[in-house]
């Protein structure tokens, strides 16, 4: 989670790849760190009481209002996208773990802490 400045707040655990983003959020209890009516997220979190783009209809093409709103939302979300690639600039988030996996959320942790370290310096 990050808020509209761009600052990242929350990183979780990693959580097994195959997680859907919208049981990992029920599951974290994200919804007790911020104000769900004034939140944004991307379509993963539909059903979360977030405010989502709207999805494209299968059987047809989206309103022309629904278009602009997601146009804002996504506005709002290109900042919180930004805030989670700068983390994965980050060498060892975006390569391939080589340390024994046993490891892996120890370095983790170590490398968030880093990253909210660093940004207590800005």
């Amino acid at each position: 989670m990050c808020d509209l400045a761009g600052n990242l707040r929350y990183i979780s655990d990693p959580l097994p790849g195959k997680t859907h983003d919208a049981k990992a959020f029920r599951d974290l209890q994200l919804d007790h760190y911020f104000n769900e009516s004034n939140a944004f997220a991307d379509k993963g979190y539909v059903g979360c009481g977030v405010t989502t783009p709207f999805k494209k209809p299968a059987d047809g093409e989206l309103l022309e209002w629904h278009k602009e709103f997601n146009k804002v939302v996504n506005q709002y979300r290109y900042v919180i996208e930004r805030a989670i690639a700068n983390f994965k600039t980050w060498r060892c988030m975006h390569t391939d773990y080589r340390r024994p996996l046993r490891t892996y959320p120890t370095a983790f942790s170590a490398i968030r802490s880093l990253h909210f370290f660093k940004l207590s310096f800005r």
